[in-house]
């Protein structure tokens, strides 16, 4: 009995260190694929240092750059950080903006977030920049 929980505590410690070290080359590939414009992986990386770390000012440096680039999931995001100033000064009308733009995308979350911009009188038109 003692040799089965000695190797299940070996499987565990390797499951542990494999794990990590997984995490780290994505990590690493990630951050390369976003340095080199691959949009995808900026937004992928700025939401980990969102949610992950809680990094502001990383999160909206790489979510802007893909956000430039269209991707409305990034747009969506970009407009959270702006509404509640998270690595960028708070500007309602931002938000609505980059809401506005991700909203045209088809993006239902940043949809729901513009209408409510509306609803509550604190945007008149989503468009100013």
């Amino acid at each position: 009995m003692r040799v089965f929980y000695g190797m299940l505590g070996v499987f565990v410690f390797l499951s542990c260190t494999l794990s990590v070290r997984a995490s780290d080359d994505y990590y690493t590939n990630l951050k390369k694929d976003a340095n080199s414009g691959n949009a995808l992986a900026q937004y992928k990386l700025g939401a980990m240092y969102l949610v992950v770390s809680g990094d502001y000012k990383k999160a909206f440096y790489w979510t802007n750059k893909s956000a430039i680039q269209g991707n409305s999931d990034a747009q969506n995001n970009l407009g959270l950080l702006y509404y509640y100033g998270q690595g960028v000064d708070k500007n309602i009308k931002k938000a609505g903006y980059w809401w506005g733009k991700a909203a045209d995308a088809g993006n239902a979350s940043a949809q729901n977030d513009l209408a409510m911009l509306y609803k509550n009188g604190l945007l008149k038109d989503a468009r100013c920049g």
